[in-house]
């Protein structure tokens, strides 16, 4: 051991080496969990930069996409029914009486609409309400079905969300009369 000594003694630059390599090494040992953290980092900046540079490259023409948007939900607008305008909403499907050769006996514009439209429901509406209609009618399986076509090509956003047909009960009749129950969810306005 005293060789060592006297080794290192005669040259001091093996003495700095030691020193210097156990300087890094500490240095080393203590910088190595900031080196996965930076690793880390590294990773999560890179990642956003592609959602950065991804977001740049689909956002040319977001102007006229939001325009667009505009026009749809203007669209959308302009074919609701309005809630509070109950008997205009009943004297819409009356007026299919004079369209086609059937009678509608009976329209009646529910309290509440379908379940699954409403608050925390499945397919809940935020800026739009259903109201449902029950609709009696009666004519020959040829008028009930150009009705239910025209409910189909109307341009209010309406669908038959129910629909029941029967042979009429009456004697007197020799036509082959039907009725049929027809249950109309139609898109309204808040």
């Amino acid at each position: 051991m005293s060789q060592l000594v006297e080794n290192l003694k005669k040259n001091p630059s093996i003495l700095f080496g030691i020193v210097f390599l156990v300087v890094c090494g500490a240095i080393g040992l203590l910088r190595a969990n900031q080196l996965t953290e930076l690793s880390d980092l590294e990773t999560e900046l890179n990642t956003k930069l592609d959602k950065i540079s991804l977001n740049a490259k689909y956002s040319e023409n977001i102007e006229q996409d939001t325009e667009k948007l505009k026009e749809l939900v203007e669209m959308i607008n302009k074919r609701l029914f309005i809630v509070d305008e109950r008997s205009t909403n009943i004297d819409f499907f009356y007026s299919f009486e004079d369209k086609l050769d059937v009678v509608i006996s009976e329209v009646e514009q529910l309290e509440k609409g379908s379940v699954r439209f409403l608050k925390d429901g499945p397919d809940e509406l935020k800026n739009y309400s259903v109201i449902n209609y029950d609709i009696t009618v009666s004519g020959s399986f040829h008028e009930i079905v150009r009705l239910l076509y025209e409910i189909y090509q109307i341009d209010s956003i309406m669908r038959v969300s129910d629909f029941q047909i029967d042979a009429t009960t009456d004697k007197d009749s020799t036509s082959s009369r039907l009725s049929a129950e027809i249950r109309v969810a139609v898109l309204a306005a808040i």
